[in-house]
C-alpha cells in the first residue's frame, strides 16, 4: 500500500483520528495479528471464532503503529487503547471497503474480476500467474474473495502494480453487485452457471442473475469475457458500452478457443494448441480434466482481453500450476495414488472430478473418498442422489462416504448393488481406507471445504 499519514486515512474514510495520531505514517492494512506488518493498521474483526478487538494488544506487540475500530466500540472501551493511536469510524469494514475504492482509483492498475460457479479460483491463479509475467500484478490470497478479503487486497496497491486479479465470490443475492463496485474491474469473467449454493440461489436462474452482476458492473469501456459454452452466458445481454471477447474450447468462432489437446505423460499433465486471436499458443502444462482446460483457457482470454502479446502468454503457460488442494496428486507408501480435490465440491465439480480421475486413470481400480456438499438448500437431497446415480453407472470399486447427506449418494449405490459405506467419524474412516491402498488403486478424495477431507490423507501418509 502507499504511505498514509492517519490524518490523510481519516479524511478518506471519514474517520477520527484519536491519541495524537494524526502524523503516524501507515502503509498496510492487516486483520490477522500473525502476519503483522510493520507500519500497519489493524483492523479487528468480529468472526463467529474469533473477536479481533481481544487481540489489539496484540497487533501491536507485533509491529502495527494504530488501529481503526467502531465509534461503539470506542464508547464502551477508549481505556483500552491508551495511547494507542487511532482511527475511529462507524464501520471499520465498510471504511476499509472506502478505502479500498480510493486506491483502486488512485492507482487505477488494469482489474481483472473473476467469478463462476465452478474455477473461479484456479482461474484467478491462472490469470495471476499469465499476467504477472507482463507486469507486477497483485492477486487477492487463498479465499479472500468476499466483503473483507476483496478490499484488503486492493489496499496492497502501490504505484508499481499494473495488474489487479480479483476473485469475487458470493453465497448470497447482492454480493457479487457490492465486490464489483468496490474493484470496478476492467475485465471481468464468468467461468460458467452451475449448480451451486442452491440455498440461496434456488436454482441456475438466481445462480446466473447473481454472478451476471459482474458483468453489469465492470467499468466503462470494459471488456466482458464470455464463455460461449455456457448458454446461458452466451445468451446474456451486455450493457452497450463494454466490449465483448468471447471464448470456447468446442466453438472455432470464438476469439480464443482450443484448438487441441492430448495427454502428455512426461509431464503428467496434457499439451495442446490454443487459438489467440490470429495467434496460435502452445502449452505444455501440469493440468488434466476438460474442466482445467476450459480454466485455461478462460485464463488466456483474458490475457488477450488485456492485449498482452501471445509470446508473453506462451512463456507464462510454462509455470502454471493447479492452487493447493486440486487434483494434488500424492504417492501412498502402499504405492496406491490419492488425488486430493477437496478444496470444494458442488454437484457439476464432482461429476467433473470423478469423470477426470476416471478417464486419467482408466484401467486402474478406482476407490471413492467424498463428503456431502453443502449450501444446496432444498436441492439437497435430489442432487446427492444424482451423484449416487452417476457413480453407480461407471467401473467404481468401492465408494466411502462421509457426511449426513453423503448417506444419499449411498443408497442410490445400494440399490444398483454397487459397494459403499457412510462414516461419521474421520477417524473410522482413515482406518478403512488404509484397507483400500494397494498398488494399481487410485483414490479420489472430494468434498466440501468445511469438511476438510484433506485431513484424512495427512492422517494416513
Amino acid at each position: 500500500m502507499k504511505y498514509f499519514s492517519l490524518k490523510q486515512l481519516a479524511d478518506i474514510v471519514n474517520g477520527k483520528v484519536g491519541n495524537n495520531g494524526e502524523n503516524v505514517v501507515v502503509n498496510a492494512v492487516i486483520h490477522d495479528t500473525r502476519t503483522m506488518l510493520g507500519s500497519a493498521l489493524y483492523l479487528p474483526v468480529k468472526g463467529l471464532k474469533f473477536d479481533g478487538y481481544e487481540f489489539i494488544n496484540t497487533a501491536f506487540e507485533n509491529g502495527a503503529v494504530a488501529v481503526i475500530v467502531d465509534e461503539e466500540w470506542l464508547k464502551k472501551n477508549a481505556d483500552k487503547l491508551k495511547s494507542k493511536p487511532f482511527i475511529s469510524v462507524p464501520d471499520a469494514v465498510v471504511a476499509v471497503q472506502k478505502l479500498a475504492v480510493y486506491l483502486r482509483n488512485q492507482v487505477s492498475p488494469v482489474v481483472i474480476g473473476i467469478t463462476g460457479s465452478n474455477g473461479k479460483t484456479t482461474t484467478k491463479e491462472f490469470v495471476g500467474k499469465i499476467f504477472s509475467v507482463d507486469g507486477s500484478t497483485i492477486v487477492n490470497p487463498s479465499s479472500w474473495n468476499n466483503y473483507l478479503g476483496l478490499p484488503l487486497t486492493l489496499c496492497r496497491l502501490n504505484n508499481n502494480t499494473k495488474y489487479c486479479v480479483l476473485e469475487i465470490g458470493t453465497n448470497h443475492f447482492g454480493e457479487v453487485s457490492m465486490l464489483a463496485k468496490i474493484a470496478l474491474p476492467d475485465i471481468g469473467v464468468i467461468t460458467n452457471i452451475g449448480r451451486a449454493h442452491l440455498e440461496a440461489f434456488i436454482d441456475e436462474e438466481g445462480v446466473l442473475k447473481e454472478k451476471c452482476e459482474l458483468f453489469n458492473n465492470i467499468k466503462h469501456g470494459g471488456t466482458a469475457v464470455v464463455n460461449i459454452d455456457d448458454k446461458r452466458l452466451a445468451g446474456y445481454v451486455l450493457r452497450g458500452d463494454i466490449r465483448k471477447v468471447t471464448y470456447s474450447v468446442i466453438n472455432v468462432m470464438a476469439d480464443v478457443h482450443l484448438i487441441e489437446s492430448k495427454v502428455n505423460e512426461d509431464i503428467g499433465g496434457c499439451s495442446g494448441k490454443v487459438a489467440y486471436g490470429i495467434d496460435v499458443i502452445n502449452f505444455d502444462v501440469p493440468l488434466w480434466g476438460e474442466h482445467n482446460i476450459a480454466n485455461l483457457v478462460s485464463a488466456v482470454s483474458c490475457a488477450y482481453a488485456a492485449g498482452i502479446r501471445a509470446d508473453v502468454v506462451e512463456r507464462a503457460l510454462v509455470n502454471l500450476e493447479l492452487p493447493k488442494l486440486r487434483q494434488e496428486v500424492v504417492v501412498h507408501k502402499s504405492g496406491a495414488v490419492i488425488v486430493v480435490d477437496c478444496y470444494n465440491a458442488n454437484p457439476d465439480s464432482m461429476k467433473k472430478s470423478i469423470a477426470a480421475v476416471k478417464d486419467k486413470y482408466a484401467g486402474k481400480k478406482i476407490v471413492l473418498v467424498l463428503g456431502e456438499m453443502l449450501e444446496l438448500g432444498d436441492s439437497a437431497e435430489k442432487e446427492h442422489r444424482e451423484i449416487g446415480l452417476f457413480i453407480g453407472a461407471l467401473k467404481v470399486q468401492n465408494t466411502l462416504l462421509y457426511g449426513k447427506n453423503a448417506g444419499l449418494i449411498g443408497e442410490e449405490l445400494g440399490k444398483l448393488g454397487r459397494s459403499w459405506k457412510l462414516y461419521s467419524e474421520k477417524d473410522e474412516l482413515s482406518r478403512d481406507l488404509i484397507k483400500e491402498l494397494t498398488p494399481g488403486v487410485v483414490v479420489l478424495v472430494k468434498g466440501s471445504r468445511l469438511l476438510e477431507l484433506e485431513k484424512v490423507v495427512e492422517s494416513i501418509k
